[in-house]
């Protein structure tokens, strides 16, 4: 597994994302079930090149396969998000994250800070259910990660 990983990390950062989503699909062909690493290696790639149908795509599969989205998953895609500044997409991405994921990374958060904004997050946080830790502090990445606000985690 940790081959097929490197091999396909390797062809992401050089550009080559057909390459690398088709070794993922020979992967699978073989046998060999993918984890979430391969998959965030190659969405983190595609994300960097803004090949949003690819990732969209990805993320599909990684579902389909019995796998969940963590904070390695979310975090290329909303710093990608913030380097582009497409504010509509990081916050569909946002809030998927906040409702599907379990405590999001500081990492993450910050991202969704520094493209939305502090009151936009806080707002975004309410919309899904996860209460702010600090509502008066603007500074997130100085506080804890946000608690859910009412239901199981969707991790355990």
């Amino acid at each position: 597994m940790v081959s097929y990983t490197i091999v396909i990390s390797a062809l992401s950062k050089r550009g080559r994302l057909a390459a690398a989503s088709k070794l993922l699909d020979r992967m699978d062909a073989s046998g060999v079930q993918p984890d979430v690493m391969c998959f965030n290696t190659l969405i983190s790639g595609a994300a960097s090149a803004q090949k949003w149908d690819l990732v969209e795509r990805l993320l599909t599969k990684l579902r389909e396969a019995g796998g969940q989205p963590d904070q390695w998953t979310y975090g290329p895609l909303l710093e990608a998000c913030r380097r582009s500044g497409d504010r509509k997409r990081a916050r569909r991405i946002g809030k998927e994250m906040l409702t599907e994921c379990g405590p999001p990374s500081t990492f993450c958060m910050t991202s969704l800070r520094r493209l939305l904004g502090t009151g936009q997050l806080k707002a975004l946080c309410r919309e899904a259910g996860v209460e702010w830790p600090a509502i008066g502090d603007p500074d997130y990445s100085q506080t804890q990660a946000p608690k859910r606000s009412e239901g199981p985690s969707r991790r355990s």
